[in-house]
Formats: C-alpha cells, sequence, structure tokens
C-alpha cells in the first residue's frame, strides 16, 4: 500500500523534473523508483537525464506534506485523502472525488479550493526565501516577516476562518472570502484584490492557433531562472531591487514549482509558473512584455501551466488584464479577494 500511494502522489505532483505530459522539455524527466522500493531507498524522485540538482527534492516534499493538514492524492479517478507519516509510508483515512465540473462545488467551496492552492504558492516562495510558512485547517501563515512585498504573510482558507488567526502576521493577509471587517482588523487597511478563478480538471482544446517564431522553455538553471525573474518584473511594469530578491537560486528545484518562459525568435517575452499540489495546480505569473502582447502568448504560458496535471482542478488569481483569456481556457470568475495591509503610522 505504501508504494501504490508514493506512486500515486508522484503522479499527481509530477514532482520528478519539470516533463509536460510525460515529454521531454529540455533538461529529461525522472523515471519513478523500481517497483516496491520508496524514495527512502532510492535516494531520489527517480533518476535525471542530464545535470542533477542542486537540492534533494525528497527532503523537500517530506517537509512541505509533514506542514499539511491534509493529504490528498492523486490518480487520473480518484483523490485518497491521507494524513502523512513518512514519505514511504502514507496512512490512508478516506476517500474524496475529484470535481470533474464547476457544477460539482458551490462558489465558496470553489473559493476554498483556490485558497488551498494560493496557499501552497505562498508556502513555496516563503521557504525558497528562508521563512517558514505554517499551515492548519483555517489558515496558513509565515514564521517571521514576510521576505518581499509581493507575497502574502497570512492567508484564510475557510470561510470561518477567525481574524485572529492572522491578525498578527508581519505583512499583508490574503482575505479569501472577503469576510474581514474593519472592526475584525483595526490596524490594517482594505484593498480590493484579484478575481479568483477556477477551472475543472480536464485537457486543454488546441484550436489551431499557431505563434510563428514563439517557443516555450521550461526553467532548469539559475541563469534561465534570474533572465525568467527579470522579465516578470518588467511585464508587470517595474524593475527588480536585486537579482533573486522574489525567486533566488535554485527555486526552479523545488518540486512544487514549474517556471515557464515564453520566446520569441530567441528573446524571452514572458513568463509562466505552474505550482502543483496533490489536488491542484495553481497559475500564477503569466505576465507578457508590452510590445508582445496581443498575440496568444500569455493563452499558449497558461496552456502549458495546465498541461502539468490536466487530471487535477486548476486555480488561478487574475487581474482584469487576464480575465478573457483565462475565461476562453474554461476557468469560472467567482469573486475578489481581499487584501489587508498594516496602516501607516502617522
Amino acid at each position: 500500500m505504501g508504494w501504490q500511494l508514493t506512486a500515486k502522489l508522484l503522479h499527481g505532483l509530477r514532482a520528478c523534473r519539470i516533463g509536460i505530459r510525460g515529454r521531454e522539455t529540455g533538461h529529461g524527466c525522472a523515471a519513478l523508483p523500481p517497483l516496491g522500493k520508496t524514495f527512502g531507498e532510492c535516494g531520489r524522485f527517480g533518476h535525471e537525464t542530464q545535470a542533477p540538482t542542486k537540492m534533494d527534492a525528497v527532503p523537500m516534499l517530506s517537509r512541505w506534506l509533514s506542514s499539511q493538514p491534509i493529504r490528498v492524492l492523486t490518480s487520473s479517478s480518484e483523490l485518497f485523502l491521507c494524513q502523512h507519516r513518512d514519505i514511504g509510508r502514507l496512512s490512508m483515512s478516506k476517500e474524496i472525488s475529484v470535481p470533474t465540473s464547476s457544477e460539482s462545488l458551490g462558489a465558496s467551496e470553489k473559493i476554498s479550493w483556490c485558497a488551498r492552492g494560493e496557499n501552497v504558492l505562498q508556502q513555496a516562495l516563503h521557504e525558497c526565501l528562508g521563512v517558514q510558512w505554517v499551515v492548519d485547517e483555517a489558515a496558513g501563515r509565515a514564521e517571521g516577516p514576510s521576505p518581499h512585498r509581493f507575497l502574502f504573510a497570512g492567508i484564510t482558507l475557510t470561510p470561518g476562518a477567525h481574524s485572529d488567526l492572522v491578525a498578527d502576521v508581519d505583512g499583508d493577509i490574503c482575505d479569501s472570502f472577503a469576510a474581514f471587517t474593519a472592526d475584525a482588523l483595526p490596524s490594517r487597511t482594505p484593498e480590493a484584490g484579484p478575481i479568483w478563478m477556477f477551472r475543472p480538471p480536464g485537457p486543454v482544446t488546441n484550436q489551431g492557433w499557431t505563434i510563428p517564431g514563439l517557443r516555450l522553455h521550461s526553467v532548469s538553471t539559475d541563469e534561465e531562472l534570474d533572465r525568467w525573474e527579470d522579465v516578470s518584473f518588467l511585464a508587470n511594469g517595474g524593475e527588480r531591487e536585486s537579482a533573486g530578491e522574489l525567486h533566488p537560486a535554485g527555486s526552479q528545484h523545488d518540486p512544487r514549482l514549474r517556471f515557464f518562459t515564453a520566446e520569441i525568435d530567441g528573446t524571452t517575452v514572458g513568463t509562466g509558473l505552474a505550482v502543483l499540489s496533490p489536488e491542484s495546480v495553481t497559475i500564477s505569473a503569466v505576465t507578457v512584455l508590452p510590445e508582445s502582447r496581443g498575440r496568444g502568448i500569455g493563452r499558449a504560458l497558461t496552456v502549458a501551466a495546465l498541461e502539468s496535471a490536466p487530471e487535477l482542478p486548476a486555480v488561478l488569481s487574475a487581474s482584469e488584464l487576464g480575465l478573457g483569456v483565462y475565461k476562453r481556457l474554461g476557468f469560472e470568475e467567482l469573486r475578489r479577494l481581499r487584501r489587508w495591509s498594516r496602516r501607516e503610522s502617522a
């Protein structure tokens, strides 16, 4: 049973080297451990076809799993809700079903799915920057100051989460359900955030569109990640204060994160990020430089991220600019989250 669940975890996370639906994307896909062996016996997630990683994926994934209140392992037809004990030994408690359509979930459930996906993103980015992230059933939060202005220091995961769970975090709060009032957070100022969007599992239909000269590339080296971050900041209207300030070298080896670049005739013009958890893929950082917009590059990057795990629901938080693209790809618009920032002292 332990091996079967471990294998399902790998297939759900695609946590080996970056591979889109089994296709090699430039630096190889890892094989599963031999049948009957655990990851502890193999030492790594299978083997790599090219350069070795700079981080050992097994301890990273084990640490992440041990901090999660719920374990969801996936095959194409079912999810198992598990409590983590050891990377090679997972005890199953009960089963839940993957939502097969938007109609099978209520609006609050879809927002909860979005919030949990965002929580995995925040946790991964904080931990890559050296800040511990803790999670319980109702909220996730940083154990210390949030290391970057673009990140949240706390996030609510359930509609009834109490403000006390995140009120004292050192950084901004993601009020996923826009449920808090000024009385609950008197030292903070609310701001309308991006829009939650949810897409049920399923393949992306290729409608025959092509972009001349476009090449999508999965990031595998520190140099590529540095260029990815630089373009992402520029596409959002600003420059970095320092290299690696949000995505430090080595982040591309975190098994939760898959970075993609879009290149036109060898020049990087866009970025995308897929964040994998056992229950969803979170789409983030889809950006395109202004001079290259309007050609479908953002769509292509989103499709690449979706293809990381089409058997899982996909979630994201969208700006007004991206709403149309995401809706055409099957995402449903839900509601805006609310961001709470500390009030400036007089």
